[in-house]
């Protein structure tokens, strides 16, 4: 640690409010780094516990700076203003560092002096400090530009080191956005020109418990939302940047969604998906499919289980996937009667269509109808029917797509009037199957799409009661079987 004739390269800044419980860890976790040319400011945000009498026996070692509750943004900026170094390093009350992570963040900046941002990756522990998942986000965002902090948003104060120049540039973090402040304050460096790298290794322990701000769910949600909306109302924006205004909007509410379905929050994880609707690039099934998926990878990268047959049969999915369908059953263009029509109940759990054929004649018009898998509330995957007949022949073409969180290989099984055909399909991938029947007498048959998982559902991961699925048609023709 640098003493008061020696100026610190790095100002260490540990904003605190309320956090008595974990301080002394995290200030520990400063004092025991390999490189030792640094000072510590400690905010104290206005807490009213015993974050104070915590760092008493540290005040030699420390600057300790009392302010009136402002938030976190507010105990960063001013932090900053006192700092000395030409380095600022943020760790949270909660987190607490590897012993090198000073050491190789500033043996980066050594290396590259342009650089105002270097990033890190970071391992997610329970209140106890035991590992639960290492986050390595350089895998997905290789490059740290513009595109990347918007897409990605790889943002945890903690693992990261700033240029003191580029922060002062920037006019510190806004404290309009009380959670979201340091992804705003990336997207404006990031606009500003400021150069980023990555040191691809683990140099922080970040800390999920009951108090920290993953319980802030509505408020972080909104305030992530409001980041978005401010950043895209910039008039300078790069033209290419502004084209993923769109996918950055999905992007972030389908993960806000999930943030909230995490934090129990599931009225207005409903609510972020249903506006994600709004800018999904997807057709309306395989939205629900990747909703799914997302949740599914979001959860792994955060250690949680993500128990997918809780959520469907939750009543805000229930409802809310009852609005797509709804949205989906309009009728099929009207044809006269030497064509046909589709039609099928939306209750029943193996969706049957009924294909009315004439006698004689020819048949050219095609149809189609998009659905999705279900069962006993459980909704992915993306199924898409086509129909065309000629003459008295009629054809059947099915695509569809089975999602990532299913068994190894899923049996998807066309029938059409009494005739079939199979296909074995991996999970995360698509098929297509084909049918051609011959029709004589009779002037219509049935068609049924079933799907049904191959291997047994312990191997697959999943509920007993997942292990049969259905197609139902999203689309409907005007007569409804009851």
């Amino acid at each position: 640690m640098s003493t008061e004739t020696v100026t610190p390269r790095v100002s260490v800044i540990i904003p605190v409010y309320q956090g008595d419980r974990f301080l002394t860890e995290a200030v520990e976790s400063v004092l025991n780094q390999t490189y030792t040319n640094y000072e510590i400011i400690v905010v104290n945000d206005g807490s009213t516990d015993n974050s104070c009498g915590v760092l008493q026996p540290y005040f030699e070692k420390i600057r300790y700076i009392y302010q009136e509750n402002q938030g976190v943004a507010a105990a960063r900026n001013l932090g900053i203003q006192m700092a000395q170094g030409e380095l600022i390093a943020f760790l949270d009350q909660d987190d607490f560092w590897l012993p090198d992570k000073l050491t190789l963040q500033v043996a980066c900046f050594q290396a590259q002096p342009t650089l105002g941002i270097l990033n890190s990756g970071w391992q997610r522990v329970n209140e106890l400090g035991k590992a639960i998942v290492n986050v390595e986000p350089w895998h997905k965002a290789s490059e740290l530009d513009l595109r990347a902090w918007l897409q990605w948003k790889p943002v945890l104060p903690s693992a990261m080191m700033f240029s003191r120049q580029w922060l002062q540039r920037a006019g510190g973090f806004d404290s309009r956005f009380t959670q979201s402040s340091d992804v705003d304050m990336l997207l404006r460096l990031a606009l500003m020109g400021c150069e980023a790298a990555w040191v691809p290794q683990i140099t922080v322990c970040y800390r999920q418990h009951e108090s920290n701000t993953m319980k802030n769910s509505l408020e972080q949600a909104e305030s992530i939302n409001a980041v978005i909306d401010n950043f895209f109302a910039l008039s300078d924006l790069p033209s290419h940047i502004r084209l993923l205004e769109k996918e950055v909007r999905y992007q972030t509410l389908v993960w806000v969604a999930w943030y909230l379905y995490c934090t129990g929050y599931l009225h207005d994880m409903k609510r972020y998906l249903k506006q994600s609707l709004s800018y999904t690039p997807y057709s309306r099934t395989k939205t629900i499919s990747d909703w799914l998926k997302s949740f599914s990878i979001y959860s792994i990268e955060h250690g949680y289980i993500f128990d997918v047959r809780f959520l469907t049969i939750s009543q805000d999915w229930q409802q809310l996937i009852s609005v797509l369908i709804n949205c989906f059953l309009k009728p099929l263009p009207v044809l006269d009667t030497n064509h046909f029509s589709i039609f099928t109940s939306p209750n029943t759990n193996i969706g049957e269509s009924s294909i009315k054929l004439p006698t004689t004649g020819s048949i050219t018009q095609e149809g189609d109808a998009k659905g999705f898998w279900q069962h006993d509330g459980w909704a992915g995957g993306e199924v898409s029917a086509y129909f065309r007949a000629e003459k008295n022949i009629c054809r059947v073409k099915v695509i569809g797509y089975i999602p990532p969180y299913h068994a190894c290989f899923t049996k998807i099984t066309l029938t059409v009037d009494e005739q079939l055909v199979s296909q074995d399909v991996a999970r995360d991938s698509s098929f297509c199957l084909e049918l051609s029947v011959k029709i004589d007498k009779e002037d219509y048959f049935q068609l049924s799409i079933v799907a049904s998982e191959t291997m047994s559902a312990a191997r697959a991961g999943i509920n007993e009661d997942s292990r049969e699925l259905a197609f139902v048609l999203s689309e409907i023709g005007s007569d409804h079987v009851n």
